[in-house]
């Protein structure tokens, strides 16, 4: 029987064949060496496993972090207009017309930063 080798740089064990790939491999070995080194297979099997379990929770946990990132950037660039033209225009809005004003222009703010929260979403 010809043995299975896999290449050392191999990109199957980040995708979603990888699992699969490994188990071929384990039961080729285990056929080719026999029922004495069970034991060694499962371990080498196990340790496959634990290292393409790894490498994708690491690339989950990059992704979201990208994210995170990218959030508090977001949430800057929309806070900082937001705070800086935002308490005049209240001010400016109470002054002129009162308690009305200042709720017309605390309502538009609102309005403009919630819309351009769902169009980034």
């Amino acid at each position: 029987m010809a043995k299975k080798t896999r290449p050392k740089n191999s990109t199957n064990s980040t995708n979603a064949d990888g699992l699969k790939d490994e188990l071929g491999l384990a039961v080729s070995a285990r056929r080719e060496l026999g029922e004495q080194y069970d034991d060694e297979v499962v371990e080498a099997l196990a340790e496959r496993i634990d290292s393409l379990i790894d490498k994708r929770v690491q690339a989950a946990l990059g992704k979201s972090r990208k994210q995170s990132k990218s959030d508090a950037k977001t949430f800057l660039a929309v806070a900082m207009p937001t705070m800086g033209l935002g308490i005049p225009l209240l001010a400016i809005g109470a002054g002129v017309a009162g308690a009305g004003g200042f709720y017309a222009v605390l309502a538009m703010i609102f309005l403009i930063n919630a819309m351009w929260f769902l169009r980034s979403r």
